[in-house]
């Protein structure tokens, strides 16, 4: 029983299906589906990952594009980005392919850390709400303003309260090597 008196019945069923490249599970609670697990093993999940891609074409009735990224097309909205065919850019997978749906990509690059998440190209610093405590939250933004270069976005995740200024430090500076990779 949980602290509100809400209560579940136990998972009292598995299914499994295994076909090849894939398996599925579901959880049973009372003969009700209540969780699905399907798992591919030709095709890890991309969701993160950054890839240099071509614009293949420019669809403006859609406001997208597709570009190939080497394993395929991905789509890619343009929330005021402009690109045209041809073009090489840098993409985000955010969201992996769905039955008869491709990949959805995002030209909004982001670095995650276990205690920041750098966002180059979005200037800014912002911390997560779950820092219950405001003088820490507001503590650990000052300290990530001085760290922080102009151009650069920065958000201040929960896992970093109680940190200290060499520890953001040394993440951030991890995070931006990596963008130099990139």
């Amino acid at each position: 029983m949980s602290r509100g008196g809400f209560h579940l019945p136990p998972v009292d069923t598995v299914v499994v299906s295994v076909s090849p490249g894939e398996t599925r599970a579901a959880a049973l609670r009372d003969g009700s589906p209540w969780d699905l697990l399907i798992a591919r093993d030709h095709r890890p999940d991309r969701t993160g990952s950054i890839y240099l891609g071509r614009v293949r074409r420019v669809e403006p009735a859609l406001a997208a594009a597709f570009v190939d990224i080497g394993e395929g097309e991905v789509f890619l909205p343009l929330r005021g980005g402009a690109v045209h065919e041809g073009q090489a850019i840098p993409v985000q997978i955010v969201r992996e392919a769905v039955a008869e749906k491709v990949a959805e990509a995002s030209l909004r690059l982001t670095f995650p850390g276990s205690r920041l998440v750098l966002t180059p190209g979005r200037p800014g610093v912002a911390a997560s709400r779950r820092i219950a405590d405001k003088p820490e939250r507001a503590r650990l933004q000052a300290i990530v303003k001085r760290l922080a270069t102009p151009a650069e976005g920065v958000i201040v995740r929960a896992a970093a309260a109680g940190c200290e200024e060499d520890g953001l430090a040394t993440e951030l500076r991890h995070l931006r090597d990596l963008l130099t990779v990139v």
